[in-house]
Order: C-alpha cells, then sequence, then structure tokens
C-alpha cells in the first residue's frame, strides 16, 4: 500500500491546468513592476544593425508563419547533413596534399581548395612581383600543380570545392584534364570551381577586364558542365566577402541575391535556362557573432532564392540554396586570441542550425599567423563534435517553431527583400555598383560597427572587456615567400622547357580565336598540350 506522504510525483499531470496561460499584458505589466517605472520600451527593447527592434519575449502573436513557409524552409541539399569543408591555408601544392590526405581520415569530408592571389587572378607564379606567389593559398599554375595538390584523393568520394576570383573556367579546364588522366568520369565529380566577379568589384579588388568578358567564359564553362559534368557548379557568390568587410545581416544577403540574379539574367541571355543555371549556384555566406541574426539570415536565404528561382519560372528542385558557410573574420580578435576557439563554436552551431550544406570553421589563430596542425584540429573537430556527438544534422530545420528565430527570419527575409528590390531598381547590381550603391552601404555599416566596438557598444572579450595585461603574443609563423616565389619561378622555367612549343602555341592561337561554343573545349585542349593558366588567360582574354 502507498505511502500517504511519499514524495513521488503525482499523476495525470497537465500542464495547461498545473501551468495557467498568461497575456503579453500580463508579462508586460510583471515586467514593468520589476522595472519600478523605468520605460519598458527604452529598457527591454534594443534595435539591430539590421533596422529590426528586438522585445524580450516573443508568442505567436507577434508572427503568422504561414504551414508553406516552415515546409520550405526545412532540410538541406543532402539527407547527410552538411559537409566538413575546411580550408587548409598553405602555399604549396605538396604541403596541402599532405596535410589534406590526413585530415581526409579524421572527420574532414570534402575538399577545399584555396588558390593563392596570382592564381584567382589567372596569372602565373612567375608573373607576379618577388615573393608573391603562394601568398593567400596553394599557387596553381599548370596540370600537374593541380594533380600534386589532389594527389590520391578520391574525387569520386569527395566533393572539390575552388574560388577561382573571376571566371572558373580554367581551373574547371584543369579539373577535365585531371579526370581525363586519371580515367575517371566527370558525372561523378562534385563540387564547385567558380568565380563571382562583382564582389572582386565591390569588396575592392581589381579587376582586369570587363564584366562581359567573365559573363562569357562563365557562359561556356556552365553550358559545358550542364553536358559533362552535371554535379559541377560554376558560379560562387561570396557572401562571406562582404561580412568579412563589415556588412550586416541583411545588406549580405540582399547583395548577394541581386549578384546571383545578374548572373542568372546573363547565362539566359546565352542561351541557358533558370533550370540548368540555378543548380550552377553556391551561396556563401559569413557566421557571425549574433547567434540567431544568423540563423535568421540563412534561413532567409532560402527563402528568398526559392521566391526568386520561382519567379524566373524555375522548377521546384531548383529553388534549393546550395549554401556554404564560413565562421566570420569580422567577429575575431587579435586579442586575446584563444577565445577565438569559443567564438567559432557558436558561429559554427549557428550554420548548423541554419542549414548550411558544407561549412568551415576557421582556426583561432588564422588572422595572425598560418595555422598549424593544432589550431587546424580543433577548429575541424567543433564541426566533427556538432556532428558525431551533438547530431544536431539529425535534426530537420532546428530553428523551427522558436518565435524569436521565426520573427527574426521573418523580419530578415522582408528588409533584405525591400533592399534587394532598392537594388533591382537601380538597374541590378553592375549598375548599383557603378553608382557606388553597395560599396557605400557597407562602408557605412562597417565604421558604425567599428566605432560601436571602440565604444564598448559591441564587446570582444579580451579586446575591448576583460582584457588579459598579461596576454603573451602569439609566436610568428609564416611561410618563406621569397624562397617560394623563387622555387615557382625555377619550376616553371623547367616546365616550360618540357612541352611541346609549337603544340602549345597552336592550342592557344585556336584558343584566342574561340568562338563562345567553342571556348570550353579549347581550353581543355590548350590543357592538353601542357598550356599554363597565364598563357590560356592571356589568350583568352588578349592581356599579358
Amino acid at each position: 500500500m502507498a505511502n500517504k506522504n511519499s514524495n513521488s510525483p503525482k499523476t495525470g499531470f497537465q500542464l495547461s491546468g498545473d501551468f495557467p496561460p498568461h497575456s503579453d499584458d500580463d508579462w508586460r505589466k510583471a515586467a514593468e513592476k520589476l522595472l519600478k517605472g523605468k520605460p519598458f520600451d527604452e529598457t527591454l527593447k534594443s534595435a539591430t544593425d539590421e533596422g529590426i527592434t528586438i522585445s524580450p519575449i516573443y508568442s505567436q502573436n507577434d508572427i503568422s508563419i504561414s504551414h508553406n513557409m516552415t515546409t520550405l524552409l526545412r532540410g538541406r541539399v543532402s539527407d547527410n547533413g552538411w559537409e566538413i569543408a575546411q580550408e587548409i591555408p598553405v602555399a604549396t601544392a605538396a604541403e596541402f596534399n599532405k596535410i589534406l590526405l590526413r585530415d581526409l581520415t579524421v572527420g574532414q569530408t570534402a575538399v577545399t581548395l584555396i588558390l593563392d592571389d596570382l592564381s584567382c587572378n589567372a596569372l602565373d607564379s612567375d608573373q607576379g612581383e618577388p615573393g608573391e606567389a603562394g601568398q593567400g593559398g596553394v599557387a596553381i599554375s599548370t596540370l600537374a600543380d593541380l594533380a600534386a595538390a589532389l594527389n590520391d584523393v578520391d574525387l569520386t568520394q569527395a566533393p572539390l570545392y575552388m574560388y577561382c576570383g573571376t571566371s572558373g573556367i580554367f581551373m574547371g579546364g584543369f579539373l577535365a584534364g585531371l579526370v581525363k588522366e586519371r580515367n575517371l568520369t566527370l558525372a561523378n565529380i562534385r563540387g564547385c570551381i567558380g568565380g563571382d566577379p562583382l564582389s572582386s568589384i565591390i569588396t575592392g579588388n581589381e579587376i582586369v577586364d570587363s564584366l562581359e568578358q567573365y559573363s562569357a567564359e562563365t557562359a561556356a564553362f556552365t553550358k559545358w558542365a550542364v553536358d559533362h559534368a552535371p554535379e559541377l557548379q560554376t558560379i560562387w557568390i561570396r557572401g562571406d566577402a562582404y561580412h568579412d568587410r563589415g556588412a550586416t545581416a541583411v545588406q549580405e544577403l540582399a547583395i548577394s541575391l541581386a549578384g546571383a540574379v545578374s548572373y542568372v539574367r546573363q547565362l539566359q541571355s546565352g542561351g541557358l535556362s533558370v533550370d540548368q543555371i540555378s543548380p550552377r549556384i553556391r551561396f556563401s555566406f559569413g557566421l557571425g557573432g549574433d547567434f540567431f541574426m544568423e540563423i535568421a539570415k540563412l534561413r532567409a536565404a532560402r527563402l528568398l532564392w526559392r521566391q526568386i528561382v520561382d519567379a524566373f519560372g524555375g522548377a521546384p528542385v531548383s529553388q534549393i540554396m546550395q549554401l556554404h558557410g564560413r565562421t566570420s573574420r569580422w567577429h575575431k580578435a587579435a586579442a586575446d586570441p584563444h577565445v577565438n576557439m569559443l567564438r567559432v563554436t557558436t558561429e559554427a552551431l549557428a550554420g548548423a542550425i541554419g542549414g548550411c550544406d558544407s561549412l568551415h570553421v576557421s582556426p583561432f589563430d588564422e588572422l595572425l599567423r598560418q595555422p598549424d596542425d593544432f589550431s587546424r584540429r580543433i577548429a575541424r573537430n567543433v564541426q566533427v563534435i556538432l556532428k558525431e556527438e551533438s547530431l544536431i544534422d539529425r535534426v530537420v530545420d532546428p530553428a523551427a517553431g522558436s518565435w524569436y528565430a521565426e520573427f527574426l527570419t521573418k523580419n530578415v527575409a522582408e528588409n533584405a527583400w525591400a533592399l534587394f528590390q532598392e537594388i533591382e531598381a537601380l538597374g541590378g547590381l553592375p549598375a548599383a555598383i557603378d553608382n557606388g550603391f553597395p560599396q557605400k552601404l557597407i562602408s557605412e555599416s562597417a565604421a558604425s560597427r567599428k566605432a560601436d566596438i571602440e565604444n564598448g557598444k559591441i564587446k570582444l572579450i579580451g579586446a575591448n572587456i576583460f582584457q588579459n595585461p598579461d596576454e603573451a603574443a602569439l609566436e610568428s609563423r609564416q611561410p618563406d615567400y621569397q624562397q617560394i616565389d623563387a622555387d615557382r619561378r625555377a619550376y616553371l622555367a623547367s616546365y616550360s622547357q618540357s612541352k611541346s612549343s609549337e603544340n602549345c602555341l597552336a592550342a592557344l592561337n585556336k584558343l584566342e580565336n574561340s568562338t563562345p561554343g567553342e571556348l570550353m573545349e579549347n581550353v581543355i585542349d590548350a590543357v592538353s598540350t601542357g598550356a599554363t593558366l597565364g598563357e590560356m588567360s592571356a589568350a583568352t582574354r588578349g592581356n599579358e
């Protein structure tokens, strides 16, 4: 017989009965009582850089989400969660390959090959200033360079991602040559070999040729990919570049979407359909310190892209955004740099919850020196823990049902859409760039945020709050770029002597006189004769 004085829980528990509901007015009155006369709105509400007012509590009354909207926000491209696509910031193909082969055995699932600045500008290593080769990434001037970087890597299992500056056509030619050398099938190659010249202009990087030239190259590459490499993307929208220069979430999203729409229109004029173009586009967004705002940005991005592709007449499958996340450079501090390990953890979690298809988590010392095995491993394991221990990728749209997250998603989407339409009213992103509009937006946002850091409104632990006066600077660690440059020049001199100049010159001459329909095939033919990146660029673009 049960003891009447037992502390065992009572049966028949009912949430609604034991905890009667309270109205929004009830909560406000209770809060005002605790505030003792302080104004509720001024004390408990705050405004974000995106122009959104944040309240202390949300309920279903704050937002009306349709069932259709929640359905559109669900899921990723893959049912297996996101790809762990860590960058390996080294200068040489051999070192990149050594690190990559190891990392692919300890959690990494995608290959992200960052090109050096010269390669991104379609120049060979011996075409830059002394010491310039290897700056910013791996120096890739020849098919042999790419083969060395990807030696023993199974390209049918791990997707390959390469951002190529203004156009991916020449690196695409190298990849086609490598696939042929290895007797692989292009249809089994996944990833993105793409560029984004509009983001290059907006972020202040000099471009040598016209947008029309880059558009023609991208159109030729994309048409070829549709026919020969259907899983390969050819356009890489660099929203993270805007983020890292101080853009708000709304600005990053609106400018990125405007850029994508510009490319869709350009490729449509070249004969491609939206259903051929949209799956070839990869979006990359930065992940900053405002946890819920970053979740809302990614969710809003997927929603708006569906709306845009639908307006172009695209099929539902073409409306799915291919979304990459990169933890913020903007949000990192040089002071007390180990705190950056904690910052990237919340940023990566926001990316996972927001629905990234692939993700890079930055090493804590990224801004200060070349990361080593330790800092790379800690960064990579942030992702591995999220996938293997938290199992966050097993949940479909984890933020769904949070009224705060839904409120932010709706407001970010609405504000970004309004700014997107403003850019469209100026004639699209290229015309807006000519007017200096997106540059001005980002510059003003960056200045405002820097001022907020200086006055303490934005708090950076170890930098402007809770500083450590006894902090020791990290040991400097940078490659010997002078030696790398010398080695690259010697390699290219030897390489030039080893190839058939006659065959190569004939292929380059053919490339120079290509019609739009012949361009990609002629790039591949030039690669087969040993043409270098710089040689193909000079032949195609008419510059030296």
